[in-house]
């Protein structure tokens, strides 16, 4: 018996003695506070998905159909798959009137589709019971079965059991949610669990061949953790991905080995980012203008803000602090999401105040008119297809909502090849503030304003960089000379392109109309 025959079959046993032929909700989800967790993650996890009405679904460990019901209800086809024939047969029977399912008894990592036979792959909790090299085989294999464009859908418990109970803080409302006996009793538990980052490179690393020069491989739309268990268990790490199928330059294939060394980079480079911040007037983010234009937002309690590039999460808790508003935080990198949710949990806020994603804004989908206000600090600089994503925050917005966005810009001149380097080589599609007004008034917006600040950043920014020098010596202690060298370069770059004109700095206001336009 090889290695996975083996890891096979310990899971195997391991559900026989979680099972009866009952095949309750509390076996599946083998805590004794289940129905109550289900209640409350199932409609968050839902509102994850891309649309799947008339769509081809596959439903992996599908187990007792949770999720198969919903899916049964608007999508084409389904594919129900599950290894345990008595969750199967309760999935049979409680969905046996949809006639668009299909049941299947058998182990995902033997199962053999046509190519291109779905357009959503539903995976909940499944990769933790599968091998690293299982895992990517599968990954290869989803790959396959997806259409251009499809998504796949993946809900993990990382680092920790789901049943964790530490610290239980149940909220007034669910205050009958008592687990005094904590988790579904286990014999033994040969599960995986993960840390999020091992994951994130397993998913890096998937890809097959197409065109010559081209393979397919996976894109990260959105990830965060569950709230139902950050509520519920004070656990934060229950994480879910959507992933989409795209092509890319076989030159951006990277090893599994690449990419954890490419995340271990860029959270290195987090935390001195954290500690410069914290030595200079960036770390409270002064650029002279911040307070008073969060004000013109006018939030109260009852507000909802989505918070586009929260970082490490200090904007959006300071709202919080403050208005007493509900914010979204969203951001363009995965580590950044980790640690803000580490900054919620030092702060004591729970999902009903903050939650923090990553997600491509251009492909997540918020629900139509979701948000009092959105607000945005020197991010959308990173997005190419602005158009597009002021499009959706249009139709996030409840009618009447405001923007308010500050933003590196450009000059409207031609640009001399240093700077189209420099724009390049940070990733940036910069409009000049009036291109970037016009860019929201195309999307709909109404009584959009401008204000170059240019002046006052360039001013913030040299200050902060004479606050570095003078802690040089504290930083380079705790890190090095070549990552402090690598921080000040990048300010000084950018010190010279706002003095050479070519890059500004600009604020921009605009609102919803309370009435659609004709």
């Amino acid at each position: 018996m090889d290695n996975n025959d083996c890891v096979r079959k310990s899971m195997t046993d391991f559900w026989k003695q979680c099972s009866t032929p009952c095949a309750s909700v509390v076996e599946m989800m083998l805590d004794i506070g289940a129905e109550e967790l289900a209640e409350l993650e199932q409609p968050e996890i839902l509102s994850y998905l891309p649309d799947f009405a008339g769509k081809r679904v596959m439903d992996l460990g599908a187990g007792i159909g949770r999720f198969t019901s919903t899916f049964a209800m608007s999508a084409c086809s389904v594919l129900a798959i599950d290894f345990m024939h008595e969750f199967l047969e309760k999935n049979k029977t409680i969905n046996s009137h949809y006639k668009n399912i299909e049941f299947q008894c058998g182990d995902v990592t033997k199962l053999q589709r046509d190519n291109r036979c779905a357009n959503l792959v539903f995976s909940n909790w499944l990769l933790m019971y599968l091998s690293d090299k299982e895992v990517l085989e599968l990954l290869q294999k989803v790959l396959e079965w997806l259409d251009d464009d499809g998504y796949l859908f993946i809900r993990e418990s990382c680092l920790v059991p789901s049943g964790l109970c530490a610290v239980q803080r149940c909220s007034q409302e669910h205050s009958n949610y008592t687990l005094k006996s904590c988790n579904y009793r286990r014999m033994f538990n040969p599960t995986n669990y993960r840390n999020a980052m091992t994951y994130e490179a397993l998913f890096a690393s998937s890809d097959i061949s197409c065109d010559i020069g081209q393979s397919y491989g996976f894109q990260c739309v959105m990830s965060t953790s569950l709230g139902a268990y950050t509520k519920l268990k004070d656990n934060r790490n229950q994480i879910v991905w959507l992933l989409q199928k795209v092509k890319r330059n076989k030159s951006r294939n990277t090893t599994f080995t690449e990419s954890l060394e490419l995340q271990e980079t860029y959270e290195n480079h987090v935390i001195r980012c954290q500690k410069v911040f914290a030595c200079t007037s960036l770390g409270v983010e002064a650029l002279g203008t911040t307070e008073v234009s969060v004000d013109m937002l006018d939030l109260n309690p009852h507000h909802t803000v989505l918070d586009v590039g929260c970082g490490l999460g200090s904007r959006s808790l300071d709202m919080v602090k403050k208005y007493g508003c509900k914010v979204v935080g969203v951001d363009m990198s995965i580590i950044n999401r980790r640690h803000a949710e580490e900054n919620a949990k030092e702060n004591a806020m729970g999902p009903d105040q903050v939650k923090f994603e990553f997600a491509d804004l251009t492909k997540r989908n918020y629900s139509t008119e979701s948000f009092d206000a959105i607000y945005s600090r020197d991010s959308i600089c990173a997005i190419a297809d602005k158009l597009t994503l002021f499009g959706n925050v249009y139709k996030w917005l409840k009618p009447g909502g405001k923007v308010l966005i500050s933003d590196y810009c450009c000059s409207a001149e031609d640009h001399s090849e240093v700077f189209k380097e420099y724009v390049k080589l940070r990733g940036y599609t910069l409009y000049s503030p009036a291109q970037y007004a016009k860019s929201l008034e195309k999307a709909g917006f109404e009584d959009v304003r401008v204000e170059d600040k240019t002046q006052t950043f360039t001013e913030t920014l040299t200050t902060a960089l004479n606050q570095t020098y003078k802690r040089s010596d504290e930083f380079i202690g705790d890190f090095s000379q070549k990552d402090f060298d690598d921080i000040v370069s990048g300010w000084k770059d950018t010190l010279h392109q706002c003095e050479e004109g070519e890059q500004r700095w600009g604020i921009f206001h605009a609102t919803k109309p309370r009435t659609p336009l004709t």
